[in-house]
């Protein structure tokens, strides 16, 4: 008991275990969608920073010439960002010996790093990091100025800018990407912990009615559950059903076992006080032990039949499949010699592949019981048919017994099917089989009538539900 305690308690619920793994889930796609929105983000700010520098790149190209061997631009820029020193935005012009020759106004007092040259008509990309720690973006492209007379001269363009201002944005996007995330993340778990609480409400139902059969306040699930657990539920009440019976089978049969031996025992206690006071002769004590005999056998058949009706539930939980075929024809067999004096004329109707679904005792004791009855009141002709029907309650097994003897008569059928009825009412001739009989269909949900026979006789029919 401890050892399972201490298991349960190490165990998660599963609703535990639905949330954990859907938060796995949402955290990888989250995570998987974060990479793939920064990625996509970046890309774009990079390129935007790119297409900026080319463009301040473009705007001195515009404003600059060459006159006399000499490159003439203009002091102040049309991007105040230039001409203001600190800006964190920087544009010179470099020889094609990779001098300095011009410079804009925010380059003073800084220490910049303009990468390699640029073949003319191309563009050269790439990030600079200084001693002081600071990075920077460096837009380089290749130009060729051709003087008045026809000279011509090789420069690169050269544009700087740090790159916290470069890709201004990027970090606060990532912030907010995170923030934005993190908040659908939870918002989908919890409603996820809402849909899973709504989803396995029903289990908690039917833990609680459980709870409610086992206090002995209800007997059987009756609650509106979903399609997916009437399966469960109904094999549930199955076995309940299934319990109750037992139970009351055992009380039932415990009431009428004793109530049965009190007739045997009232004769055994007369002839007990019989003896004690007359005197004994030899023919008195030998129509004693008689009458004993008799009432110690009457005992012992009471007592095992009680015994067999008590023990005769149907384990629907642990049926197998029953040939049919194979079970007929083991009982016919032992019939035949058992009846071998009467020379009945025995025809069989059994179609092929037939299933009993149950207890294979249950099978020879029912259908056992249907054809020694025919046998024993049977003149000269009996007939067994047995066959698979179908019925808008589904399919059934069907096995029909018909003889030619006296028959039942109509006012005694009724009694001998009603249900519940005690052993000790049953009307004279339909013996304990017969109750037997009625007991198996009773734990199989079967059913069986009584009519007169083509025969003149009586014809037994049983239906017995084909499931497992």
């Amino acid at each position: 008991m401890q050892q399972r305690r201490a298991f349960s308690s190490m165990s998660y619920s599963l609703r535990a275990r639905l949330l954990l793994t859907s938060g796995l889930v949402f955290l990888f796609f989250f995570g998987l969608t974060g990479v793939v929105l920064d990625q996509a983000f970046s890309i774009s700010v990079k390129n935007a920073a790119r297409e900026r520098l080319k463009l301040h790149t473009y705007n001195l190209l515009t404003v600059t010439e060459l006159v006399d061997g000499t490159l003439h631009v203009p002091s102040y820029l049309r991007s105040e960002r230039f001409n203001r020193p600190g800006s964190e935005l920087y544009m010179a012009v470099l020889s094609g010996s990779g001098e300095v020759v011009w410079q804009s106004l925010s380059v003073q007092n800084s220490e910049l790093y303009y990468g390699d040259l640029a073949a003319p008509g191309n563009w050269v990309f790439g990030t600079a990091t200084l001693s002081s720690g600071d990075s920077y973006l460096v837009s380089n492209y290749g130009v060729i100025w051709a003087g008045e007379d026809g000279e011509e001269q090789r420069y690169t363009v050269s544009v700087v800018e740090n790159l916290d201002t470069a890709y201004e944005g990027l970090g606060r996007y990532r912030f907010q990407l995170v923030v934005v995330l993190s908040v659908l993340g939870i918002i989908v778990l919890l409603l996820e912990a809402i849909i899973l609480r709504w989803g396995l409400w029903p289990f908690k139902r039917l833990a609680e009615d459980l709870e409610e059969i086992k206090s002995g306040r209800a007997s059987r699930l009756t609650g509106n559950y979903p399609r997916e657990l009437l399966d469960i539920t109904e094999n549930l009440n199955r076995l309940i059903e299934s319990e109750l019976r037992q139970r009351d089978r055992y009380r039932k049969t415990m009431a009428d076992l004793a109530h049965s031996l009190k007739t045997p025992l009232s004769v055994l206690k007369n002839l007990a006080q019989d003896e004690k006071e007359n005197s004994l002769t030899n023919n008195f004590e030998n129509n004693n032990r008689l009458l004993i005999s008799a009432q110690v056998a009457r005992m012992d058949d009471l007592i095992s039949y009680q015994l067999k009706r008590a023990v005769l539930a149907n384990d629907s939980l642990n049926r197998k499949e029953i040939s049919v075929n194979v079970g007929l024809q083991q009982i016919l067999s032992a019939i035949e010699k058992i009846y071998q004096d009467k020379d009945i004329e025995f025809d069989t109707e059994i179609a092929p592949n037939l299933c009993f679904y149950g207890d294979e005792n249950d099978f020879l004791e029912l259908a056992g019981n249907l054809i020694d009855n025919a046998f024993k009141y049977a003149n000269h002709h009996v007939i067994l048919s047995a066959s698979k029907v179908e019925n808008k309650l589904g399919s059934h097994l069907l096995i029909t017994v018909a003889d030619d003897g006296p028959g039942i008569p109509a006012n005694q059928r009724n009694n001998i099917l009603e249900r519940g009825a005690r052993l000790d009412t049953m009307e004279q001739g339909q013996g304990i089989g017969l109750s037997v009989v009625r007991n198996i269909l009773y734990e199989y949900d079967g059913q069986m009538t009584i009519e007169e026979s083509s025969l003149g006789g009586a014809k037994f029919s049983v239906w017995i539900p084909v499931k497992r």
